[in-house]
């Protein structure tokens, strides 16, 4: 697959780009712990993470019959604020967001995290430069992205002809089928290969597999 063929490249942040999953099993466990609950291995969470994230933290756990899911959300995204800069980007992301700001082809990051916070994550990991838009929340606490994807479509009036959405969930995967745009994924970030392969899309291992992909 060569993916220069495509006008628009729109990126997943967290997990596709950004390589915060092992982060969020961390603070997970803090907050598992502080509850007397047992922790979750990183298998574990790639085996139950998803959108919306209400529904994961159930299956990793807590009980929002005694608490809001508010509660534990914002005290998961406080801690997550204050860590963020201890992650890096995904080995192969500067090259691959640099070969096609080079090509002239657009980039946008479509992403559940509240706008701010990817903004600031965005520009403290220096490619702002390469990216010609950024998508996210006005709130944090990650339900999902194919509203705000048809929002951000609508308005904008681009087609979706000639898009390609690169992601690491099976929810980046059903966003690009009912927008109609293309999809592929890779494996290195919250979700494992087994969930991703019955998309039945193409899965990469990682971003630098992609690039030598012709």
């Amino acid at each position: 697959m060569d993916i220069t063929r495509y006008k628009h490249i729109i990126w997943d942040w967290n997990g596709t780009l950004l390589d915060d999953a092992w982060l969020g099993v961390d603070i997970i466990n803090q907050l598992l712990g502080e509850r007397g609950k047992p922790p979750v291995s990183q298998e574990q969470y790639r085996a139950i993470f998803d959108f919306p994230v209400r529904e994961y933290y159930q299956r990793a756990g807590f009980d929002f019959t005694h608490e809001t899911f508010e509660k534990v959300g914002t005290q998961f995204i406080e801690r997550y604020n204050r860590r963020v800069n201890e992650c890096r980007l995904q080995a192969g992301a500067v090259e691959m967001l640099q070969k096609m700001h080079r090509l002239g082809i657009r980039q946008t990051i479509l992403s559940a995290r509240e706008l701010r916070g990817l903004r600031r994550d965005v520009k403290a990991f220096g490619i702002a430069e390469y990216i010609d838009e950024m998508i996210g929340l006005d709130h944090h606490y990650a339900h999902g992205k194919l509203e705000l994807a048809a929002e951000w479509l609508k308005s904008s009036g681009l087609s979706v002809s000639g898009m390609l959405l690169i992601g690491d969930t099976v929810h980046d995967s059903e966003v690009a089928r009912q927008l109609g745009m293309d999809c592929i994924l890779v494996s290195h970030g919250h979700q494992d290969e087994r969930r991703l392969r019955k998309t039945g899309l193409q899965i990469y291992s990682s971003l630098v597999e992609i690039g030598h992909v012709r």
